[in-house]
């Protein structure tokens, strides 16, 4: 079976044969690795270089995360992930369960295939929930979910996860995950970039010489696309872009996302999270920097994916810098 790459994944939704072609990677590996009869599989979303499946088993309903193309985060992170959930699956956070292979492996990779297996949580992503009277609410809500995962995780004292972070901080390069390809941006937004990339890296630099708090796990995607609406409850998903930090850095994820899809989401975000935990730290200078590290970040997978309509994407990214 040959791997699936990165220009077939980008049309499995339109391309049938390559969507049968996934299918058999992921029942091949749910029956072989994890020892899983599967009854059905459904596409449910697709981004990026993931697609997620949800599997109906004999062990239950799961969801099945398949990563295809260029290899974006450290060889180690769905190992630390792992971890991580099964840390937090005592707290009040709700958040999935991983599903280990019967060897005990994170993550199985058949024929360049990337599949990592975890509890399937019902519901609707908050993207698709947001647009009416209940925004500042739900937001709110984001905002204190995310203070109650940095809460748990800022006094998670674990020998393992220590052990596995260690080494990975890397202030080298203002994209944070991937190669960086930022190089590649056209040339009247060149000087622009590299202006900007200078000013995060020293501000970067800066925040770890002079740390708010222990570095600590951070989400790295906490955004609506990876909440799930569950009994009016929001459970984060998808901790694939886990990084080591501070809690201000994953707050100016949120932000910058949020900013570049209504402004007005801003406020009640930060709100909430304030609502369960201080944020310092988050100055006006210290927000320029996490929100322009997370603008970089896109543009650089943008720029990874070159999809149709990148230039235009990236021109829009570029205006929020």
């Amino acid at each position: 079976m040959s791997p699936i790459d990165a220009a077939r994944h980008r049309s499995l939704c339109e391309d049938r044969t390559v969507a049968a072609d996934l299918d058999e990677h992921v029942r091949s590996t749910l029956t072989n690795r994890y020892a899983l009869a599967v009854a059905h599989l459904e596409t449910v979303s697709t981004h990026s270089f993931n697609t997620v499946l949800r599997a109906e088993t004999d062990r239950g309903r799961l969801s099945v995360r398949v990563g295809t193309g260029p290899r974006i985060h450290p060889d180690h992170t769905e190992a630390v992930e792992a971890a991580w959930l099964d840390a937090l699956a005592s707290s009040d956070v709700l958040t999935p369960t991983p599903v280990r292979s019967v060897d005990g492996a994170t993550c199985c990779t058949p024929d360049g295939c990337r599949i990592s297996v975890f509890s399937w949580i019902d519901g609707r992503t908050l993207d698709l929930e947001l647009g009416g009277a209940d925004d500042s609410t739900w937001l709110h809500q984001a905002g204190a979910t995310l203070a109650e995962l940095h809460q748990r995780t800022a006094t998670l004292r674990d020998g393992t996860l220590d052990e596995m972070i260690t080494g990975e901080l890397d202030l080298t390069r203002a994209a944070y995950f991937g190669p960086d390809r930022l190089e590649h941006v056209a040339a009247r937004h060149r000087e622009q970039i590299e202006g900007t990339v200078a000013e995060v890296l020293r501000g970067l630099a800066d925040l770890w010489r002079h740390p708010p708090h222990r570095p600590h796990l951070l989400h790295g995607d906490f955004g609506p696309r990876n909440l799930i609406v569950h009994d009016d409850r929001l459970a984060p998903i998808d901790f694939q872009d886990l990084r080591v930090g501070f809690d201000v850095l994953d707050v100016g994820i949120t932000v910058a996302d949020l900013t570049r899809r209504d402004p007005d989401l801003v406020a009640p975000f930060l709100d909430g999270y304030r609502s369960i935990r201080p944020l310092d730290a988050w100055t006006p200078e210290v927000a320029r920097l996490a929100t322009d590290a997370r603008t970089l970040n896109i543009i650089n997978l943008v720029l990874h994916l070159d999809r149709p309509g990148s230039a235009a994407a990236v021109d829009e990214l570029v205006e929020h810098l």
